[in-house]
């Protein structure tokens, strides 16, 4: 079995909980790709004591799936349009698993 093969058991075997998502990078095709999502209102201090609900969501892709995921790509999970925010970062010391900023599309 190649390295990809072995980098996806291990992380398919930890993340029983995933879901299907279209992931489409700039410049190429959508393609259908396992995600682990964490979707949540963040709220921001702003001016004056005013207070803002920052609408992000956080999924986990493998890398096997989704190489080098950058600012701009899109993300469509339960029906609903993500774009990926600031530089994406690796969740595991082996770089199997992808941490997406993403916040709905407009």
């Amino acid at each position: 079995m190649s390295f990809g093969g072995t980098a996806r058991l291990a992380v398919d075997s930890t993340s029983e909980e995933a879901d299907d998502a279209t992931y489409t990078a700039v410049g190429a095709p959508a393609r259908t790709v396992k995600v682990l999502p964490a979707v949540a209102d963040r709220i921001v201090d702003g001016f004056n004591d005013t207070r803002n609900i920052a609408s992000e969501a956080l999924f986990e892709v493998r890398a096997s799936e989704v190489a080098r995921p950058r600012h701009g790509d899109e993300l469509v999970w339960n029906g609903t349009a993500y774009r990926v925010v600031g530089s994406p970062e690796a969740k595991d010391s082996r770089r199997l698993v992808w941490r997406l900023t993403c916040v709905p599309k407009e």
